[in-house]
């Protein structure tokens, strides 16, 4: 799998899915007990859900590790994952301070960490940036997709967490809107949590400084970019209201490990910081974050997920032991995708409300798996509000110069997304990342 570095103290928490209760930091190595498991002859190694928390955050930032798997070594390949993912565990308890810096230290040598060079033509202004219309290929100006957009109800911006130049094209997309709409554009993001929004409130009404903001927010250089600052400062400077969208990830973390039934026990006021989404979402969705989380469940019997595949001689596990780890592994990818749909009903919810308060449009900056491809939260705000005019736009952090098939539609070189629905309505490419 390809491993990005210099990855944002952001990135590093959404890797971290939810809270350990024993940890300081989000999402530390621990683990309930629950969370845990059972492995052959006693706990599955913590490098387990290790794995499922670096999958979750290759999920949110719209990356399949199955690109590099092929020929059916998912497991093989999956080690250096979850070696990965207990590095960056041991980092965080270790090491925090590290961490507010926008990378983490490699092992590596500069020779080997080879950044990516753009095409020597390739624009730096953001608002130059490759745009296409997802549904006919074609090229599309940056002054029509701010038309698109500012005429819509809804625009759902997924973003590559920690994208410099995806940032900055946000930024401007969400700057040149409110030009257009300055008495009804309101901004709403996933990466502040409903408890968060008085003190988000507070700064945009000139009540507290800069710095007590971010002390409430537990905002830092690291999870705060200079992207996202723009556009909360873009808010502040024009008197447009900025919306927490996303439920604090203790409730996640309670989805996960306990359930719907556990949430809905929580007192009213607990209960104001999420929505429990009525079922599942099923379908493309679905299938697309299990086919990315769900490598244990797909090839149980290579043995306990993080461990190489049997060797030689070794007693080959029984039909009843594959069977066994394909409905643990599955058991697992279910409890994360409960996560998921808190989330999305969240900042449904939260988007809906915008748009009661009279947002117009209501631009949602999220991580893309949420809407790309019809994605979670897309589906979630189409029911809530069937009239709503709703636009995607998916910023994809690749070279191109023209629509990819899989961000048409069709299928990429390891046979997933597409299946004939588009990635967005607007597709843009800002290069890799740095």
């Amino acid at each position: 799998m390809r491993i990005e570095h210099r990855v944002p103290l952001e990135s590093v928490r959404l890797m971290h899915l939810e809270v350990a209760d024993n940890g300081s930091h989000e999402g530390g190595a621990g683990a309930s007990s629950a969370e845990r498991g059972r492995g052959r002859g006693g706990s599955a190694p913590a490098s387990r859900i290790q794995s499922f928390h670096a999958r979750t955050e290759a999920v949110r930032r719209g990356h399949s590790p199955r690109r590099d798997l092929t020929n059916g070594r998912w497991f093989r390949s999956l080690l250096g994952m979850i070696r990965t993912a207990r590095m960056l565990c041991m980092a965080l308890g270790t090491a925090a301070a590290l961490l507010t810096s926008f990378g983490c230290a490699s092992s590596r040598s500069g020779d080997e960490l080879a950044r990516p060079t753009a095409p020597a033509d390739w624009p730096s202004d953001p608002r130059a940036q490759p745009a296409f219309s997802g549904v006919s290929g074609l090229p599309m100006t940056w002054d029509s997709v701010v038309a698109a957009a500012s005429a819509a109800d809804v625009v759902l911006i997924g973003e590559t967490h920690g994208h410099p130049m995806g940032l900055s094209t946000a930024a401007a997309l969400w700057e040149d809107i409110v030009a257009r709409r300055p008495n009804t554009a309101a901004l709403s993001m996933e990466f502040f949590e409903r408890d968060h929004q008085a003190a988000l409130d507070d700064y945009l009404l000139g009540i507290t400084p800069e710095d007590a903001f971010m002390k409430a927010t537990q905002r830092s250089e690291g999870n705060y970019p200079p992207g996202h600052r723009a556009m909360i400062e873009t808010a502040r400077a024009h008197g447009r209201p900025v919306y927490a969208a996303n439920s604090p990830r203790r409730y996640t973390r309670l989805a996960r490990t306990e359930g719907f039934d556990r949430l809905r026990a929580l007192t009213p006021e607990q209960q104001r910081l999420f929505t429990i989404p009525e079922s599942l979402t099923s379908g493309g969705y679905r299938s697309r974050f299990f086919e990315l989380m769900g490598g244990a469940a797909n090839d149980p019997a290579h043995g306990p997920a993080g461990g190489d595949a049997p060797a030689a001689g070794a007693a080959q596990p029984t039909p009843e032991e594959i069977e066994a780890r394909r409905r643990e592994a599955e058991a697992v990818t279910e409890s994360f995708f409960r996560s998921q749909n808190v989330w999305d009903a969240t900042m449904a919810e939260t988007i809906a409300l915008a748009l009661d308060r009279g947002g117009a449009p209501v631009v949602h900056v999220v991580g893309q798996f949420h809407s790309d491809f019809e994605g979670g939260l897309t589906e979630r705000i189409k029911t809530l509000r069937p009239r709503a005019k709703v636009m995607t736009v998916s910023v994809q952090p690749v070279w191109s110069r023209e629509l990819r098939s899989e961000d048409a539609g069709g299928a990429a070189e390891d046979g997933s997304a597409g299946a004939g629905v588009p990635r967005a309505d607007v597709v843009i490419y800002v290069g890799e990342h740095p």
